[in-house]
């Protein structure tokens, strides 16, 4: 069985990309936090139906710890 050769110096395929990326002023982006859409109850309990319904128990619990989570409130 012959040996793979391997190349004796890396080559970087990232030159000429740009380090940051700059983006419009108005580029239209909303903040976004998922904490906040997890203290949402309303979408919490919409959430869990659509696990009930669906006959998916373990989506209830993930659902559940997550919320737990955002609340820093712990399981027992």
């Amino acid at each position: 069985m012959d040996k793979v050769k391997t190349s004796a110096k890396q080559k970087n395929y990232s030159k000429g990309t740009p380090k940051m990326l700059k983006l419009k002023e108005n580029a239209g982006l909303m903040e976004y936090s998922p904490t906040k859409e997890l203290l949402n109850e309303d979408l919490i309990a919409r959430a869990i139906w659509e696990c009930l319904k669906n006959n998916d128990p373990e989506g209830v619990t993930e659902i559940i710890e997550a919320h737990l989570y955002a609340k820093n409130k712990t399981l027992l």
